[in-house]
């Protein structure tokens, strides 16, 4: 098996990386990484509804989808991540249970006694350090989880649950756990310095050392997008309250809004034409801030669409 240990700049470039190595590995390896703040949902769960959508945009945590199922994660520089790129066929899917022997065996060596449950999580003490998701096709698969070694609890918690509004929908839903970071048992320094640590670690149980750093392009532009990251969900309805006034609002799947009803008939005549439009924050809050009518509105508009 090869091993890659490379992170880039961004939560996009490395969401890119993994679908553009995906596509043209050709020896099975695994890959060690990190990646600034970012809440990453799964292929086929509803963005809006797994993130605290309105902390993250004031905080610049962008919200992502990645190609494999499975629940919402938060990134930060304090969560290592790992993937582990395999060849499979109809007969012999991914193996969960050898990939995390692997990472349970590093993390051993490193004096944590970390164990794998019925759910394929790793757990520390009965807590869960690390979440794992899988995507197969044509012959490929990627399976990729989280190691929590320093991260910042609070703004993951902040950034992965929603305080306002309900959503209905046939979206895979998150399942909760508590959580702690490895850093409570063993403290080696700083996330950068364990980082390493891993890593060298790694390179000591794999003989072939790679790094690569080629993304394609398309994928950079996908892994930046509304359409992808907040159409591809499943249609929903979404009901909300903010100042009083209700809101309730039918969008299909890829995101473009069926039906908008307000409480308030003023502003529910001025929203009619948003029928039509992209349930995205940047296409909406756009037309809002353009309109002489609703730019007043904009503060209140923006927290009840969202």
């Amino acid at each position: 098996m090869k091993l890659i240990a490379n992170s880039f700049l961004t939560p996009i470039e490395n969401l890119a990386f993994e679908e553009s190595y995906f596509e043209s590995f050709n020896e099975e390896t695994l890959r060690l990484w990190q990646s600034t703040d970012s809440v990453v949902v799964g292929k086929h769960q509803n963005a809006l509804a797994e993130s605290n959508f309105t902390f993250c945009r004031e905080n610049n945590i962008p919200v992502i989808r990645r190609i494999s199922g499975g629940g919402t994660v938060f990134h930060d520089i304090g969560n290592i991540n790992f993937s582990f790129y395999r060849f499979v066929n109809a007969s012999s899917q991914i193996n969960y249970q050898n990939n995390l022997d692997i990472i349970v065996d590093l993390l051993k060596t490193l004096g944590y006694k970390v164990m794998i449950n019925e759910r394929h999580d790793l757990t520390l003490d009965g807590y869960k350090i690390s979440g794992n998701a899988q995507h197969v096709r044509k012959g490929r698969a990627l399976h990729h989880g989280t190691i929590l070694y320093d991260s910042n609890t609070d703004r993951l918690n902040q950034a992965i649950k929603r305080k306002t509004g309900q959503f209905e929908d046939k979206a895979v839903r998150s399942v909760r756990s508590q959580v702690i970071n490895l850093r409570n048992a063993k403290d080696h320094g700083p996330a950068p310095s364990f980082f390493q640590l891993l890593v060298n670690t790694a390179k000591s149980k794999f003989d072939h050392i790679e790094s690569v750093d080629k993304i394609d392009s398309a994928l950079l532009n996908k892994y930046g997008s509304d359409e992808w990251n907040l159409g591809y969900g499943p249609m929903y309805s979404f009901r909300n309250q903010e100042d009083g006034i209700e809101l309730e609002m039918q969008v299909k799947r890829g995101g473009e809004i069926v039906s908008i009803k307000l409480s308030d008939d003023f502003l529910n005549g001025q929203l009619q034409h948003f029928v039509g439009l992209k349930h995205h924050f940047e296409s909406i809050s756009n037309h809002i801030i353009n309109s002489n009518t609703l730019s007043k509105h904009a503060d209140l508009l923006i927290k009840i669409l969202f």
